[in-house]
This record gives structure tokens, sequence and C-alpha cells, in this order.
């Protein structure tokens, strides 16, 4: 990668990030602004965990984005890769596409607008976690208790486009959308089960949240006031 100096763009998709670190070769792609990171969980699940340094893949991850937060202008990453506190500590001056997906990172929660309170210049947010089969307490993006940050439509006024899944009962991110939006997903992912021969597992999938009737009126209604 050190042979690439005028890379914009790199994506590794079904990766491992615990060997040996990438941060020196990625500082050095001097152009670099386009970013994703994709982890290869089910397979990860299936390793011996003598096999799988989590903790290394979390610092040589953190390290990265920690590097090349300043220049970046888009991000795809798996939550499974990062901790919210990482984010809310960076500063991000030129994000303006951000996208989370796989899982809600295995970190302390963080409400979005605390994630996202260092990114000026971002028009684009997706947070596409998928529901899993290990059980865990509820993400809302957006708590009705949250008073320390200010709500989405002014912590983030230029967002354009939103994408959010698996909403719970009780987050408000329905009250804040941001009066510029253009775009809105609100959707329901989850897991695929795993094949085996002669064998399918149906392992349930927590917190998989499908609107009902009168939350998916909610979102439409609010998206009709939009101006």
């Amino acid at each position: 990668m050190t042979a690439l100096p005028h890379l914009e763009t790199l994506s590794l998709r079904q990766s491992r990030f615990d060997g040996p670190s990438l941060t020196r070769p990625i500082a050095q792609m001097h152009h670099l602004t386009s970013l994703t990171l994709i982890s290869p969980l089910i397979m990860i699940q299936r390793l011996e965990l003598k096999q799988y340094n989590r903790f290394e893949e979390l610092k040589n991850v953190a390290e990265i984005l920690q590097t090349v937060a300043p220049v970046l202008t888009k991000l795809e990453i798996s939550g499974d890769l990062v901790d919210f506190q990482m984010f809310e500590s960076t500063e991000w001056p030129n994000l303006s596409t951000f996208r989370l997906v796989d899982h809600v990172p295995y970190s302390f929660f963080r409400p979005i607008t605390a994630v996202v309170a260092h990114m000026p210049m971002l028009q684009t947010l997706a947070c596409d976690f998928k529901a899993e089969e290990t059980p865990r307490t509820s993400f809302i993006f957006c708590p009705p208790d949250d008073h320390a940050h200010p709500p989405l439509s002014t912590s983030i006024p230029n967002l354009i486009s939103l994408s959010l899944s698996n909403l719970q009962p009780g987050d408000q991110s329905v009250q804040q959308l941001p009066s510029g939006l253009r775009v809105l997903r609100v959707v329901a992912l989850r897991d695929p089960h795993i094949h085996s021969i002669g064998n399918l597992k149906r392992e349930p999938r927590y917190n998989y949240s499908a609107l009902s009737d009168d939350d998916a009126y909610l979102w439409i209604n609010a998206a009709s006031k939009l101006p």
C-alpha cells in the first residue's frame, strides 16, 4: 500500500485487523478521502477465540481512524470494529458521509448526537445496525432523557440523508428530524441465519424491530412536515 501515494479511496471488506498495524502505510496515502473497513464477523465467530485478538483489532482500527480523521470525507465501518467514545473524542472536520454497519459497537452506548458531535460537515448519516444472536441491551439513537446533548435537528443541521435501523420504543429521532432532510430510510435489519448441511439454525435475533402501523404513521407524518 505504501506504493499508492495518490490513492483516494480504500475499501477493506471481510478483513481482520488484529494483525500488524496498518496505520503507517495508510498514513502515507496523502490523498485518501474515502475509507471502508468491514469485518468478516460470521467468519470470526467460527474461529477459536485464541486465533482472534479483539482488543488488538479495536486498538489498530482506532489508530487508523484517528490518523485519517482530519482528511476523510467518507467513512463506512463495521460497528464491531469501533467504540462510540472514539468518534466522540475525535475531530472530523471534513467528514460528509458516515455509515455504521453490521452491529452496534460493543462499548458504552452514547446518543447518536454525541457520536457525531465533531462532524460539522456531515450530510449523510446511516446507522444500519443488524439485530444479532447475542442478547444485548437495546440501543436508542436519541434517548428521551438525554439533556446533555442538543437534538438531532441542531447537532447536525446540514444533514440531507438519514438511515436508521431497528428503532426501539421511546426513541426520539422522529421528533428531531433536521429541516433540510431530503432522504429518510427507516428499516429493520437482522443477521442471516447460518445454514449447515441438513440443519438450519434459527436462533432469535435480539432487538430486531420493525415499525408498527402507529410508528410508521408517526414517521410519515413527521416527514410530511419537512420543508
